[in-house]
């Protein structure tokens, strides 16, 4: 990190964003490991499946963030009510098909 004149630390867009994914995923791996720890319907066999899971789940809503600025880009340049119904509704069917595969793989899983 650079240093300014006046004392403060510059910190560029990288390294801003290492350091949202390294404390999301931190967040996400603490959460996991006390539904693991207090919970019966979650089992983690070691931490490093954890940290795994975390990455994952960061990759996850990176690539669905992605996904729906796609589809709201597309629907946000017309204009009118039942383009809205239309938006709405396709970000609910992909929203309702990712959450049904995620479930279907967690299915198999356990």
């Amino acid at each position: 990190m650079k240093s300014a004149e006046n004392g403060q630390r510059i910190v560029n867009n990288s390294q801003r964003l290492f350091l949202v994914y390294i404390i999301c995923i931190l967040v996400d791996m603490t959460i996991l490991n006390i539904y693991a720890e207090f919970s019966h319907s979650v089992y983690v066999e070691s931490f490093s499946i954890t940290i795994f899971i975390a990455i994952f789940l960061q990759l996850f809503i990176f690539l669905t963030r992605h996904a729906e600025h796609k589809l709201s880009n597309f629907f946000g340049d017309k204009k009118g009510y039942l383009t809205k119904i239309k938006y709405f509704l396709s970000l609910w069917a992909f929203m309702r098909s990712i959450s049904y595969q995620i479930f279907l793989r967690i299915k198999k899983v356990i």
